[in-house]
C-alpha cells in the first residue's frame, strides 16, 4: 500500500510537472538560504572569538588564588592539570621577583614555568618545560625594548651573556635565550625579564607552595566547563571551602556570550521569517494544483478510497517535492562556498576596501555546514511542504463527493 501511494504521488508529479518544478523550485531557494545563513552564523562564531582573542589578551585565561596559605598547590599537582583536556598551559610564577639593574636598566626578574600568555617571541627561542623546573638553567627572556637600550639591536642580544646587579650588590648572570614583546607598552612590562620557576625561587628562598595561578583554556568556548572543573578540583581534590579560593574569568567571556546569543537571535528571526515567505509561496502553488485535483479527488472517493489514503498520497508529494529542492539546494550550496573559500583572501580584502574596514582584511572566514544543519534544513523544508499541502488539500478531501465531480 505504501508503495503505491509513493507511486501515484510520482504519477500525478509528472502529470503536472510545471506547478511541481515551481514549488521545488522555491524549496530550493529558501533551503540554499538557510544553509548560507547557518553558514555564515558558524563562520562569524569564529571569527567574532578569533578577533577577540587576538584584540584582548589573555581572554581565555582563568586565574585561581587561593586566599589560605595552608592551601597553596604543589608544583606537582599544578603539573597534573595540563592533563586535563581542555587546558592549554598551565602558567604560574614567583611571588616575588629579584629587582636590578642592567646596565643601568631597570629590570625585574620573575621565576616562571611557562611564558606569560600575552607575550610573543620575535628573536631566539623560549625556555623549554624542562628548563623552567630546573635549578640551574641560567637562561632568561628580555623585551625587545630593553634588548635595544642594551645592545642597540634587540636581534643582538640572542646568545648573550649579561648581569642583572640587584639594589643590595649581588650579582647575577644569565644567558639571553630570546627575545620578545606583546601589545602592552607600558613601563614595568618592558622591563620584565622572565626565567627558570627553580631557579629564580631558590635566589629568593621561596619554596614551592603556589598560591596564584593561570590556567588557558583551550577552547574559549568551554571555558565555564573549565572553571567548573577547576572548581572541583579545589573543593573536592584539595578539600578546600570556596571562601578560601577565587577563581577568576574575564568579563568579555560574558560579554562573547551575550554577543553570540544576539547573533544566534538575529540570524533566528532571519531563518525564519525566510520560511515563511517560502511557506506562504508554496501554499500559493499548491492551491493552485489542489484546484486541479479537486475532481480527481471525487472521483478517488467516489470509488471507494479513504479520504487518510488520498490525504497521504498528496502529502508524499509534498515531502519528495521538499527532498528534492532540499537535495539541490545542498549541492548548491558546496559548489558555492567552495568558490568563496578559494577566494576568501580576496573577497576579505575587496570587502575591507570598500567599507574602509581594516577587521575584514585580517580575518580568514571559512564557510560549512555540519550534518546537524542538513537535517535541519531538510526537516524544516519537510515540515513546511506538508503543512502547506495539508492546508491546500483539506477542503477538497472534506467536500462532498457530488461537489467535487462538478469542480
Amino acid at each position: 500500500m505504501f508503495v503505491d501511494i509513493i507511486i501515484n504521488a510520482f504519477r500525478k508529479i509528472k502529470s503536472n510537472y510545471v506547478s511541481f518544478i515551481l514549488a521545488t523550485i522555491g524549496i530550493t531557494i529558501s533551503s540554499f538560504v538557510i544553509l548560507i545563513i547557518f553558514s555564515f552564523y558558524h563562520a562569524s562564531k569564529e571569527v567574532l572569538i578569533e578577533y577577540l582573542c587576538n584584540k584582548f589578551a589573555g581572554i581565555d585565561v582563568i586565574t585561581v588564588k587561593v586566599e589560605d596559605e595552608d592551601y597553596c598547590m604543589d608544583i606537582s599537582e599544578l603539573l597534573e592539570l595540563e592533563e586535563y583536556n581542555n587546558i592549554n598551559q598551565v602558567f604560574f610564577q614567583t611571588s616575588d621577583a629579584v629587582s636590578g639593574q642592567i646596565q643601568k636598566n631597570d629590570v625585574q626578574l620573575f621565576g616562571t614555568y611557562n611564558t606569560p600568555f600575552s607575550i610573543e617571541m620575535v628573536y631566539g627561542e623560549n625556555l623549554k618545560k624542562s628548563d623552567y623546573l630546573d635549578n640551574e638553567c641560567k637562561k632568561i627572556i628580555i623585551h625587545k625594548k630593553l634588548a635595544e637600550n642594551i645592545f642597540l639591536l634587540s636581534e643582538e642580544a640572542v646568545g648573550r651573556t649579561i648581569s642583572i646587579r640587584t639594589y643590595s650588590g649581588k650579582s647575577y648572570e644569565f644567558l639571553v635565550s630570546g627575545v620578545y614583546e606583546n601589545n602592552v607598552s607600558d613601563y614595568q612590562t618592558q622591563s620584565s625579564v622572565y626565567g627558570s620557576y627553580k631557579t629564580i625561587s631558590e635566589l629568593l628562598n621561596q619554596n614551592d607552595k603556589i598560591s596564584k595561578y593561570f590556567v588557558q583554556a583551550g577552547d574559549i568556548r568551554k571555558i565555564s566547563e573549565l572553571k567548573l572543573h577547576l572548581s572541583d578540583i579545589m573543593r573536592n581534590r584539595y578539600q578546600i571551602d570556596n571562601y578560601k579560593y577565587i577563581i577568576i574569568v574575564s568579563d568579555i567571556i560574558k560579554s562573547i556570550d551575550i554577543i553570540i546569543g544576539l547573533v544566534s537571535s538575529v540570524f533566528l528571526i532571519f531563518s525564519c521569517l525566510i520560511f515563511i515567505v517560502s511557506g506562504i509561496n508554496i501554499r500559493n502553488v499548491l492551491l493552485s494544483i489542489m484546484e486541479h485535483y479537486t475532481h480527481l479527488i471525487g472521483i478517488q472517493k467516489a470509488i471507494g478510497a479513504y479520504d487518510r489514503v488520498i490525504l497521504m498520497e498528496y502529502m508524499m508529494q509534498g515531502v519528495i517535492v521538499s527532498c528534492i529542492g532540499t537535495f539541490i539546494s545542498i549541492g548548491s550550496f558546496f559548489a558555492v562556498i567552495s568558490v568563496i573559500n578559494e577566494n576568501n583572501n580576496e573577497i576579505c580584502k575587496f570587502i575591507s576596501d570598500k567599507t574602509n574596514m581594516d577587521f575584514f582584511a585580517d580575518i580568514t572566514l571559512n564557510l560549512s555546514i555540519g550534518g546537524t544543519d542538513i537535517c535541519v534544513s531538510l526537516i524544516l523544508s519537510c515540515v513546511i511542504v506538508i503543512m502547506c499541502c495539508y492546508s491546500s488539500i483539506k477542503s477538497s478531501i472534506s467536500m462532498n463527493i457530488v461537489d467535487s465531480l462538478r469542480k
